[in-house]
């Protein structure tokens, strides 16, 4: 009579699969801890866009105002869809004027910028952000 080898499975699947479900469990949760933050780095790059429209609006429309009435020392909330914007301008001579702009981005976001206005030369002439 011949031996057969007889070959034990038993509690050969259940390892296996246990493994199978860990990776793919782990894939799962890298998938999701890298949406999450795809969609923050997307928030965040829309805020910016927003605050760069949002400021090259207000230096506009502030020195437009300016060239209509250069000696106006004022300050003035302007509204726009993007947000608002605060300004004052805070010193200046006769050629030269300088404007400090907080902006208010919805929601709850705020920035300040500075520039200076140059009446002779009809130019922005300092910008800090």
């Amino acid at each position: 009579m011949k031996k057969e080898s007889v070959i034990k499975e038993a509690g050969f699947i259940l390892p296996v699969t246990l493994i199978m479900v860990f990776f793919f469990s782990a894939f799962i949760l890298y998938d999701i801890s890298q949406l999450t933050l795809d969609r923050k780095i997307v928030e965040e790059r829309t805020l910016f866009v927003k605050e760069e429209e949002l400021k090259k609006m207000a230096a506009r429309d502030i020195v437009k105002r300016l060239r209509k009435d250069p000696m106006l020392i004022t300050t003035d909330d302007l509204n726009y869809t993007v947000g608002t914007i605060h300004y004052q301008v805070v010193d200046g001579d006769e050629d030269e004027k300088k404007i400090e702009v907080t902006l208010l981005v919805p929601p709850e976001h705020q920035a300040t910028f500075q520039f200076s206005y140059n009446i002779d030369k009809d130019k922005i002439i300092k910008w800090v952000d």
